[in-house]
């Protein structure tokens, strides 16, 4: 039996002979008219081959630890002196699929995390933690109400990136290392408490979801990677010691082929960065969320197959952890009806569609192997500059990151203007009879605002002028 080709009685098909047929079944219009570009601006092909791999290898992506499914993830809001409803949200969601909670504190009271975490228990799922306070404090919450058993086995993250509350804020409320130091300089160390802690999460949708395009949430993820690379590494920890205690959030778009490819580079990029330090084997914790770019305030349920669409491309692009935003969040807190279906899509996607069978299923495609190559190359290049140019930190207080980012959402945004970027029930098919002014739900502010130091950058959504407007315009006609 040959073994190089399992159809060695056919003849080989060039790319050419299969142009040439293209050509003919299309009787007469050139082959060029099926090229074009993405709404990113980069050129497609309507047919890959073999031979277009000629020049190039295939991307070398280290592979996930195991073939177990991602883990489902679900963020809830923990409310100061009512720990009892986030619980109750909490077993809900666990014993309804989920196996992944983030819990996000607006309390620094032991009691609250006491009462949020009553009945669960961590050796069998993965917990993240978003909170106000100092790490330091967090440590000892953490130390004082998680049980003192098993705690080798606990797998958990903490939401912090402090150079990502510093971009958001304008200010930095502290050193970009503080609150990852402060870790390593408490007397009982968390990472040596909870060996499978990841202390830092580089929340890469930050700039996705500010408008920035794929290759520059890359490379922006990565730069603030390598800050905080730095920082575990000028610690104590060698680089792949400190690389495992740091997870990588990405967004996930509505662009299905490069959001997959996506994924899959900043796993290559993320491990040569990595090597360059300590050439041990490394494979990453990559999170993924999906768009809250895309989504929309009208025909809201276009946000479930908005929610399905990204899930996919992230699942089948390697993503560890995911979670799918609840389709109502761009106007308001996700309510139970939106949670179960956003848990109960990426159950369809484990038990009936399997897709959390396969390591990497996008191996070998010659279209999304040349996706994520040029992503990886475009990304690289672009954290080379970042770095030539003093790194994220100084590029964020000089505020070159963000008008870079503003200038792409800007582009983008013309696109959706001018409906060159199709948006199903904004400028794709509306329904113009439909009114939700009164699902809008309204947000208080207590903080007094700070003074910023620097443009922090701001989340938006491709269509939220549109529908501002069109909000506007019912207010109006309803008074």
């Amino acid at each position: 039996m040959n073994k190089d080709r399992f159809f060695h009685e056919f003849p080989p098909v060039s790319k050419e002979d299969w142009v040439a047929k293209i050509q003919k079944d299309l009787k007469g219009k050139p082959y060029e008219s099926l090229q074009h570009q993405d709404l990113e601006g980069d050129q497609l092909d309507p047919v890959w081959h073999a031979s277009d791999r000629k020049d190039w290898t295939q991307p070398n992506i280290p592979e996930r630890d195991s073939i177990t499914p991602w883990m489902i993830n679900e963020q809830i809001q923990v409310q100061e002196g009512n720990p009892e409803e986030a619980n109750r949200q909490a077993l809900d969601a666990l014993s309804h699929g989920a196996n992944s909670i983030t819990f996000a504190f607006s309390s620094e009271k032991k009691s609250d995390w006491e009462g949020a975490l009553k009945d669960i228990l961590p050796q069998y799922v993965h917990l993240g933690f978003a909170a106000p306070q100092k790490s330091l404090q967090l440590g000892e919450h953490l130390q004082a109400v998680l049980p003192a058993e098993a705690r080798e086995q606990f797998s958990m993250h903490l939401e912090n990136d402090p150079i990502g509350v510093a971009l958001e804020n304008g200010n930095w409320q502290q050193s970009s290392g503080q609150d990852l130091v402060s870790i390593l300089e408490t007397e009982d160390s968390l990472i040596t408490t909870f060996p499978k802690l990841r202390v830092a999460t580089v929340r890469g949708e930050l700039y996705h979801n500010a408008g920035a395009d794929a290759a520059t949430e890359l490379a922006a993820s990565l730069a603030t990677c390598h800050e905080y690379l730095l920082v575990l590494t000028e610690s104590g920890l060698e680089a792949s010691q400190a690389a495992n205690h740091i997870s990588i959030r990405l967004a996930s778009g509505t662009d299905y082929f490069k959001e997959l490819a996506k994924f899959r580079a900043m796993r290559m990029l993320w491990n040569r960065l990595v090597q360059a330090y300590d050439p041990k084997a490394f494979t990453g914790h990559i999170q993924a969320v999906t768009s809250q770019f895309f989504s929309t305030v009208y025909d809201p349920y276009n946000n479930m197959l908005r929610g399905t669409t990204q899930a996919m491309s992230a699942i089948l692009g390697g993503a560890d952890l995911l979670r799918i935003l609840p389709f109502n969040t761009a106007w308001k807190e996700g309510d139970h009806f939106a949670r179960r279906i956003a848990r109960n899509t990426q159950l369809l996607m484990q038990e009936e569609a399997h897709l959390g069978k396969v390591t990497d299923p996008a191996s070998g495609s010659y279209y999304l192997e040349h996706l994520t190559r040029e992503l990886a190359q475009e990304a690289w290049k672009q954290f080379q500059e970042m770095e030539a140019q003093g790194g994220i930190i100084s590029l964020i207080e000089s505020g070159q990151l963000q008008e870079k980012i503003h200038t792409q959402a800007q582009e983008k945004i013309a696109k959706a203007d001018s409906d060159e970027w199709p948006v199903l029930g904004v400028n794709l098919y509306p329904n113009d009879q439909e009114k939700m002014i009164d699902e809008i739900q309204e947000t208080e502010f207590t903080d007094e605002p700070i003074e910023p130091a620097f443009t922090p950058l701001q989340s938006i959504r491709l269509v939220g002028e549109k529908e501002m407007q069109r909000l506007s315009d019912e207010l109006n006609s309803a008074e």
